[in-house]
């Protein structure tokens, strides 16, 4: 559901588990380079839908292309930049994975300020900046298993099979397995147990096709020896661009 917030040049948008700021600048003239100008709008949206309890993808989608956005524009509050550079999907479609601090439950906000973007006409942002919010839950129980997810691609982006590699803290026994692990795009194949701590996985992406495939092993799908189940959901994503 969106409700709007009208009144001195405040509009606030809420989306479902996170929301969206416009904030524009109080005033009576035209804020535009002219009265004709268009400036290109942004809406920023997540890929978790409640609180986010590790690493996930932040998308930035413009009106309009543009030209000169960078990671560098992007103010972060209780999260940092993931290992992954800004990825340009498109002329309008860029997305950043983003790691909340760890050990908080509090709101990580996403702003991009006004004037951080032009389009490919050179028409500036105007005195718009937008904001998402984000629910966090980083806290780790004691003695948590934690995982960290690497894969086999250069440079970030798959032309053929990838492996996926899953680097357990601690030992999680045989409570691991292919079913846990849910990539939005190819089809999962051998799935290996390395030892106690480290699982591998191949993922065949379908021939002809390109984009963004994003990975994702969700909270409680292993837990340690000992019993202790994992309470964060971990994601990573890749690009792909597979031959015919």
């Amino acid at each position: 559901m969106t409700h709007a917030l009208h009144g001195h040049g405040l509009q606030r948008r809420h989306l479902a588990g996170a929301a969206l700021l416009l904030l524009a600048g109080c005033g009576g003239g035209n804020t535009e380079k002219d009265e004709d100008a268009v400036a290109p709008s942004l809406v920023i949206t997540s890929d978790v839908p409640g609180d986010a309890t590790g690493p996930f993808t932040v998308r930035f989608t413009f009106s309009a292309a543009v030209s000169n956005f960078a990671a560098n524009r992007i103010l972060l509050t209780n999260g940092a930049l993931g290992g992954a550079a800004l990825v340009k999907l498109s002329d309008t479609v860029y997305t950043l994975q983003v790691t909340p601090t760890a050990n908080r439950q509090d709101v990580l906000t996403v702003e991009v300020p006004a004037g951080a973007f032009r389009d490919a006409g050179g028409t500036a942002s105007s005195l718009v900046a937008y904001r998402f919010s984000q629910r966090i839950d980083t806290v780790v129980a004691t003695n948590e298993p934690v995982l960290t997810i690497t894969n086999s691609t250069a440079a970030n982006i798959a032309t053929g099979p990838v492996t996926f590699t899953f680097d357990f803290s601690v030992d999680v026994g045989d409570s691991f397995a292919a079913g846990d692990i849910e990539p939005d795009a190819g089809t999962l194949g051998s799935f290996t147990k390395v030892s106690a701590t480290r699982y591998t996985v191949v993922l065949t992406l379908p021939a002809a096709t390109s984009g963004l495939m994003t990975l994702t092993v969700r909270a409680g799908a292993f837990q340690s020896a000992t019993g202790v189940p994992s309470q964060q959901t971990y994601t990573t994503a890749i690009l792909f661009a597979i031959p015919v």
